[in-house]
């Protein structure tokens, strides 16, 4: 009888010792759980921001295509005054060529009545 109480003793003894262990892994086991979530919390917070930062590049790439767009409108509206301004100083270089012609043929018939 005496050795079947030694052993109920120790199986008892084992017992609450598998209890504690059980006891500290649950607490382990829920400092784990909690800190998983607080990563989790800030993965997601981060990701958030990371779609924020991505939607103002967005935003901002949209609005550089429309002053990019409004910067060529004004420059291909330059290149049409260039070549309206070309077109006027081409046919000016013409009538001033006609003119100096024209003068030089009247210098030319002046220069004939002797006086």
């Amino acid at each position: 009888m005496r050795n079947l109480s030694v052993r109920s003793s120790e199986a008892a003894k084992n017992t609450s010792i598998l209890i504690e262990e059980t006891i500290k892994a649950v607490v382990n086991g829920n400092e784990i759980a909690n800190k998983t979530y607080a990563t989790l919390t800030n993965i997601v917070a981060s990701s958030k921001d990371a779609a924020d930062t991505v939607g103002e590049i967005s935003r901002a790439s949209e609005e550089q295509s429309i002053a990019v767009e409004q910067i060529k409108a004004g420059v291909e509206q330059i290149a049409a005054v260039v070549q309206v301004n070309f077109a006027a100083a081409d046919k000016a270089a013409e009538a001033s060529e006609n003119l100096f012609s024209q003068a030089n043929a009247l210098n030319d018939l002046v220069c004939g009545f002797n006086f």
